[in-house]
Formats: structure tokens, sequence, C-alpha cells
């Protein structure tokens, strides 16, 4: 025993490194997003999403605005605490971010506890959770962004209970918190066929009591989101259970400002930059005046339209359309920001920043496919979470952004196993030492 375990007295308080992460949690968040962090309560995102909210105070349920239907669970929540505490409910969803970041920091040491099997590695990721500044940035922001984090965090600790238990509760909290999450952004979506086909897969390998899982889950999620699909069935003719913004940002990503954003960026004047950030707002300078009719359409034909032109510059330029997909799978493996996107200084930061938790993430990717080789496939079903996500952000819409929220606590879970990984490497490595000396 080291002087310092001495000092600690580790082996009568082993629950000491979680009590120290637990509090550095707490203290860099409530630092953080009460009083450091920037206030988003002007941004455009925002000013939506509270004209939104005085919908639903109103009893009004549409989420359509000019592009597409919003997701309702921002909306809700805002509306919530303008009834609880009108007076203070911008305070108050500073708080619920506070609470759901803090939830979040516990959702992944859980899940890195129960996937990996590992204290160790449950600590390391809880530990980089701390530490991994993109996460932090987003805590601060009014926005769909920390609920959303919560919820696929503990979706994912969830699934895992559900697959390694084979339990009832389990299945339904991973129901409910992968509704919940989609209520918030419709990123988990993407992984609907990574969830329900690995229960099926379950069911066909393991136990035919994860085939009833598989339907019951499906039932019981369209149970829960069908009312606002219903909703915007009768109101816009097409259901749509979180948002139908996926179309315009495949027309966002595939067209002629997504290729100069992802390929060209750098070498636009800023009067170009400024036209293809503000993408939305500015689309005639792509298309033409029939950008700014088909916005006045029917929210149905409205995202047929977006798919068309979309799919028909895909096919006028599939070279264009090659380029863009490869510059955005560079800006999606690489640590930070995009040094096309931002100030040199910016993009070395956010670089050095993140290239910690990328190599280790990458170094516990691998060691998780030699972990299959040897030990089967049961805990491949996060890597197909994570191409799937990815292959979303190369396809559709790729920010830094929607990067950060919807692939980075995945990152961390895979950067505590490879952290892990290599302390193990370490003590093996020391004790061999040791025995050749002995």
């Amino acid at each position: 025993m080291t002087l310092f375990s001495r000092a600690l007295n580790l082996n009568k308080m082993p629950w000491l490194p979680e009590l120290v992460l637990a509090i550095l949690l707490v203290l860099t968040r409530a630092i953080w997003i009460f009083w450091v962090g920037q206030n988003r309560m002007e941004a455009p995102d925002i000013i939506e999403y509270t004209a939104l909210s005085e919908r639903v105070l109103s009893g009004n349920f549409d989420m359509g605005l000019f592009r597409f239907i919003r997701p309702p669970g921002l909306p809700i929540l805002m509306a919530s605490m303008k009834i609880l505490v009108p007076g203070s409910w911008e305070l108050a969803m500073v708080a619920w971010n506070f609470l759901f970041s803090v939830a979040t920091g516990a959702s992944l040491y859980f899940f890195c506890l129960e996937f990996f099997s590992s204290r160790t590695c449950a600590r390391f990721g809880l530990l980089l959770f701390v530490i991994h500044a993109p996460l932090l940035i987003y805590s601060a922001s009014i926005s769909s962004e920390p609920a959303y984090l919560f919820f696929a965090a503990t979706c994912l600790l969830s699934f895992q209970k559900t697959l390694k238990h084979e339990s009832w509760p389990w299945l339904i909290a991973f129901t409910a918190s992968l509704f919940l999450a989609s209520a918030f952004r419709t990123t988990i979506l993407v992984a609907l066929p990574v969830f329900w086909g690995w229960l099926v897969l379950a069911g066909i390998r393991r136990n035919r009591k994860f085939l009833t899982f598989a339907a019951a889950s499906v039932v019981l999620f369209l149970t829960l989101s069908s009312p606002f699909g219903l909703y915007n069935l009768k109101k816009h003719g097409v259901f749509v259970i979180s948002s139908n913004g996926g179309s315009f940002l495949f027309l966002n990503a595939n067209s002629e400002a997504g290729y100069k954003d992802a390929v060209l960026y750098d070498k636009l004047s800023e009067q170009e930059q400024y036209l293809v950030k503000n993408f939305s707002e500015y689309g005639d300078n792509f298309f033409g005046p029939d950008f700014d009719r088909l916005l006045l359409l029917p929210q149905k034909e409205k995202q047929e339209a977006f798919r068309n032109l979309a799919f028909n510059w895909i096919e006028e330029n599939p070279g264009k359309f090659l380029e863009a997909k490869a510059a955005n799978l560079l800006r999606l493996i690489i640590p930070g920001r995009s040094p096309k996107h931002v100030p040199p200084f910016d993009w070395a930061l956010s670089f050095l920043l993140a290239l910690p938790v990328y190599l280790l993430c990458y170094i516990g990717m691998g060691a998780e496919i030699m972990h299959s080789r040897e030990n089967g496939s049961a805990r491949l079903w996060l890597l197909g979470f994570f191409v799937f996500n990815s292959a979303a952000l190369v396809i559709f819409l790729y920010t830094y952004r929607y990067k950060v929220y919807s692939l980075e606590f995945v990152y961390i879970a895979y950067a505590a196993a490879g952290a892990s990984w290599l302390l193990e490497k370490y003590r093996n490595i020391s004790l061999e030492r040791r025995a050749t000396k002995s």
C-alpha cells in the first residue's frame, strides 16, 4: 500500500474516488451553468422555442415553423416552467440544465459500470465527462441538448440493463427514455434499427423472450409518441412523432450551399460565408425564387420538395457530393472543430482539448473489437449506435454542435474503455518487470 493510499485509507473508503468525482461534477457544472457559461436566450433557436412555448400555453401544440416541425420537448418544458415559476422561468430552465447535466454524468458512470463490468472504467468515464470541454460548453445553453443528452445516456444504460438482466422494468425504462430523448431531439431515432434489431437478434440467438421485448418496446414507443404524431397528421397531413427537419437538413448538406460549407468555406468571401451559414434565410441565393415559394407550401409537400432538390443536386453533381461527404467524414473523425471554419487559435485549442478523449476513444474501440472476437459480440450494439449516428452526421447537415450532442458522450464511454485498457497494460508490464527483477 502506498503512502497516498494509506493517507486516504482507500481500503476502508472504496467509494472515495466516486465522491471526489461527484463533487467535481457538481462544482464544474454549477460554476459554468450558473455563472460563467454563455446565456443563449437571444439565440435564433431559442427565440423560436420561446414562441412555441407560448403556443403550448394557449393550448396549441403545433410545432410547425418556417422550415419544419420542431420537437415538442423543449417548448413543453419551457411552458411548464412559465406556469410553475412565471417570474423566474428562465432561471428555472438554467436549473434544469444543471440537473440534466449532473444526471447525465451519473448515467454515464453507471452505463460504463454495467456495459464494461468495470468500476475502473466507470470512474474514467465520469472523470472524462467532468473535464471534457465540449460537453461542458453546451451544458449552459437554454436548448434541447442538456435534456437530450440525459435521456440518451439513460436510454443506453437501460438498454444494456435490459440485455444483461432480461428485465421488464428496464425494458420499460429503455423505451420511456428513448421516447423522451426523441421528444427533445430526433437524433436518437437514427439508432432505432440498432436497438430493436439487436433485441430481435438476441431473441433469435439467446432467448425468445427478447422477441417479446422487441414487440412490446415498439408498441409502447408508438403509444407514447402517437399523440403528437396524430396531432401532426391532423394538422399537417403527415405523421411526425418528433420533427421532420431531416429533409431540410438533408438539403442543407446536399446542395451548393452544403458543398461550399464542407469543402470551400475557408476560400469564400465573408459575404458568401454569411449566406452559407444562414442558408435557411437566404436559400434563394442558391436556388432562385423557387426556394422562397417552397417555404410557403404545406409541411408534407415542402419536405418532399426539399428532398427532391437535394436528390437532383446529387444526380447533377456526383463529384461534389463525394467531396462534401469526405470533408464531413474528416470533420467527424478529427478532434475539435473544423479547421476550415474557425480561426487557427480557436481550432488548435479545440483540437488539444478534445485530443485525449478521441485518442482514448479509438483505443477503446479497438479493444472492444478484440474483446468481441474473444468473448462474443454481446457488446457490439454500442458500436452500431456509434456508426449509425456517425453516418447521419456525414450524410445530413454536419455541424460541430450536432457532433457534440449526438456522439461525444459515446466517445467518452469508449475513451473510458481505452483508458482502462492502457492502465491494465501498464499494470501487467510493471508486474512482469518486478517478476524479472526478483
